[in-house]
């Protein structure tokens, strides 16, 4: 596994200095869902390389993969997450890939160029924030905690008042990468989002669960906590949707 980790990671960095100097141009997939040349010129720099190196494994990547079934082998892209900030010229964006075999989440790798951080794991042997061990967060109580959530949570502004009335603070920060590592390394108490895309939530799960997050992950739903109480906490609030 060392490998796939040194082969994401070199991957990760050498796709970032290819789209460093391009001027972005934006687009949109749908509603609201926006895409730039970048994103395109990334996954594709790292489906060349998975299939040079990794002849065969399949690749499940969200611009040009999206369809594509998980076999024995999978490498998993999301080439920018959290394109919207990406194009803003927000920090918070990342290039986030996993390995994945036989169906379980082996390998992650997120890394956060704008804020020179780089987050990986191995399944069993912890999580890293550039080369250094990270652990969840210590708080234990509830009214003390930060929790962040998803863009698609904010459809159910009920659920949300409630999460606002039970916690000290509630962020949106608007990429999945971001939310996941910042509740790795301990800087926030919990995230809760919608969807199951493996992009989105196979790399922050398994770092989440090498530093010690309590997780909850169904089709509709993924919650990532620092501890049990929080994690049941918010499958309490937003149970049934």
């Amino acid at each position: 596994m060392d490998k796939i980790l040194d082969f994401l990671v070199s991957t990760s960095k050498s796709a970032y200095q290819k789209i460093k100097g391009f001027e972005k141009e934006l687009s949109f997939k749908g509603k609201k869902d926006f895409l730039t040349n970048c994103d395109l010129e990334v996954e594709r720099f790292f489906i060349e390389e998975i299939k040079k190196h990794y002849p065969k494994a399949s690749i499940v990547s969200e611009e040009f993969n999206a369809d594509v079934k998980k076999t024995k082998e999978c490498f998993i892209v999301d080439p920018i997450d959290g394109t919207a900030n990406f194009s803003s010229g927000s920090a918070c964006w990342g290039i986030q890939s996993a390995y994945v075999q036989d169906g379980e989440c082996l390998v992650a790798c997120i890394y956060l160029p704008a804020l020179d951080r780089l987050y990986t794991a191995i399944k069993g042997e912890g999580a890293f924030l550039n080369a250094e061990k990270i652990t969840i967060s210590k708080e234990t109580k509830i009214e003390n905690s930060i929790v962040s959530v998803g863009d698609m949570v904010l459809k159910h502004p009920e659920k949300v008042s409630q999460l606002v009335d039970k916690v000290a603070r509630v962020r949106l920060f608007g990429a999945a990468c971001y939310e996941f590592s910042e509740v790795a390394r301990g800087a926030t108490n919990g995230h809760l989002g919608f969807g199951s895309l493996s992009w989105d939530i196979e790399p922050g799960i398994l770092l989440c669960l090498e530093a010690g997050a309590a997780v909850h992950r169904t089709d509709d739903i993924h919650i990532v906590a620092c501890n049990e109480n929080m994690l049941n906490c918010l499958k309490e609030i937003f149970n049934g949707i």
